[in-house]
């Protein structure tokens, strides 16, 4: 997980004893390009970053959990060429809610 690129927090209701936060969390995959190895770096990208979803998906889906996914972009592309790193970036929000103190 990435840095933390905005929270913010609300009430929920006028009295309420909760309070719902929100951040948004930039997820990246990085890859240093080398050769002679069995995979490509772009697949290794590709794979990584399907992993990802996968564990963002099974996440958002689950009941039990009382915190909430949303991705908020798609992956983009943020290669380096000039450090040999491929980078992938997703912006994730995840909400919760906690309880206010007096």
């Amino acid at each position: 997980m990435g840095p933390n690129v905005d929270t913010d927090a609300r009430i929920l209701d006028l009295g309420a004893l909760h309070r719902e936060y929100v951040g948004v969390y930039a997820v990246n995959v990085w890859v240093l390009q080398k050769r002679n190895v069995d995979y490509t770096p772009e697949r290794i990208r590709w794979d990584l970053t399907q992993h990802i979803d996968d564990i963002l998906l099974r996440e958002m889906f689950d009941p039990s959990s009382d915190v909430k996914y949303e991705v908020l972009t798609g992956w983009s592309e943020r290669d380096e060429p000039e450090d040999k790193l491929l980078r992938s970036e997703i912006l994730v929000a995840v909400y919760y809610e906690k309880e206010r103190l007096p």
